[in-house]
């Protein structure tokens, strides 16, 4: 028997400012294994050659510097004046990351039976073929803006920007088993985690 199929397969999803970053603490300190996409994205473009040479070629050849450092603000100031060097991004980026968390939950199976998958674009970058269910945490806008406000030297203007930019992300019918977490900062988010992993 296939172990990989016995392996229950969760991602934690959110809008910025949610909380979906503090559901997989808590979730990596009960020993449950999560991958960062976002993370791993980041290692990915900064470690592989293929990947690299791919965004070199299709993004801008000015991508990395003469030292092999990623100039993220000028990738980002070349695709969001082109959508389709944007898409051609994406493209490259989530099929490197898709691959690396095939292995990644391949190497799983053979150690856990619950693992959990940290992403904010669950959908548009393909990865919920990968899942089973999504645990989507959601908090009023009012507080998710005043949260990264507080993190990050940007305005609230720009943090609500950044919210509706999200919003497409979720389709109004998800072909997976969805679960809210309510991270309010008023009802207590630790309950909701348990009894998720109750289910």
């Amino acid at each position: 028997m296939n172990c990989e199929l016995c392996i229950e397969k969760t991602a934690v999803t959110g809008g910025i400012g949610a909380g979906k970053s503090v559901v997989c603490r808590m979730l990596t300190a009960m020993g449950y294994p999560v991958y960062d996409t976002d993370l791993q994205a980041k290692r990915i473009i900064n470690e592989i050659a293929e990947v690299r040479a791919l965004i070199t070629e299709h993004i801008s050849e000015r991508a990395f510097s003469a030292d092999g450092v990623y100039d993220r603000a000028h990738v980002a100031a070349v695709v969001f004046a082109d959508s389709d060097k944007l898409a051609k991004l994406n493209r490259i980026v989530h099929t490197a990351v898709a691959d690396d968390l095939t292995r990644w939950m391949a190497a799983q199976s053979q150690l856990h039976s619950r693992i959990f998958i940290e992403t904010a674009l669950l959908y548009s970058s393909g990865l919920y073929r990968l899942v089973e269910s999504e645990w989507r945490v959601t908090a009023p806008e009012p507080v998710r803006v005043a949260r990264v406000m507080e993190r990050n030297a940007i305005t609230a203007d720009q943090v609500r920007a950044r919210i509706a930019a999200q919003q497409s992300e979720y389709p109004a019918q998800s072909p997976l088993a969805v679960h809210t977490l309510v991270n309010d900062g008023m009802q207590p988010l630790v309950p909701q985690v348990l009894d998720l992993l109750g289910k």
